[in-house]
């Protein structure tokens, strides 16, 4: 019964960490998907001022 428990505790723990590092993508993910807007929004002034 002791191994199960250690196992269960384990499992427990990599949950946890799995958990911390879906967080940790989600914000990369995040800063990517903004600084690829500013970059668009960048294209778009560089194009208007072209036009001008």
């Amino acid at each position: 019964m002791e191994n199960l428990a250690v196992v269960q505790d384990k499992l427990n723990q990599i949950n946890k960490l799995l958990k911390l590092a879906l967080i940790k993508e989600v914000k990369v993910i995040d800063i990517v998907a903004k600084a690829n807007k500013k970059t668009i929004n960048l294209r778009q002034k560089l194009n208007l001022i072209r036009t001008c």
